[in-house]
């Protein structure tokens, strides 16, 4: 058997165990260090999805709101549009468009009002005097209710 100090490793390189070792260690911390990191970016992903479409959601609301209160003409309802006139003499619409619900207010442009969440459905309807907007969103419905 040879003493220890014979295993030395030479200058110009390395044990032939030592990269072995070296090796086996990387080849045990890399996969775990990259699926941490992919489950990381994706409760991420998730998460900013959720915060984008709550956005979203209490932005389309507060606009629909401030308009209704403003509405001075009967709505004209249909089950995916909506349009009456604001007090100031402003028609307003809001509808479907390739699955973005937009709002068009006189004859500017429409605007999208739902960038991050597609619209795969709308139903307006006016029932006891109470006006009801049903969206349905990718992964959610969400309904706005208000008084006429």
């Amino acid at each position: 058997m040879k003493p220890l100090n014979a295993l030395k490793t030479s200058s110009s390189g390395v044990l032939l165990l030592e990269l072995v070792v070296g090796l086996v260690l990387l080849s045990m911390i890399i996969p775990v260090m990259l699926r941490s990191y992919l489950s990381t970016h994706h409760y991420i992903s998730a998460i900013t999805q959720k915060l984008i479409m709550g956005q979203e959601l209490q932005y389309l609301h507060f606009i629909l709101k401030q308009d209704l209160k403003e509405a001075k003409t009967p709505l004209s309802v249909t089950p995916n549009y909506l349009s009456f006139t604001k007090q100031d003499g402003t028609p307003i619409e809001y509808g479907v468009s390739k699955n973005r619900l937009y709002r068009q207010a006189g004859s500017s442009g429409k605007i999208i009002l739902s960038k991050a969440m597609p619209v795969q459905g709308i139903k307006i309807s006016v029932d006891h005097g109470m006006l009801s907007i049903a969206l349905t969103l990718s992964k959610a419905q969400y309904k706005i209710s208000h008084a006429l």
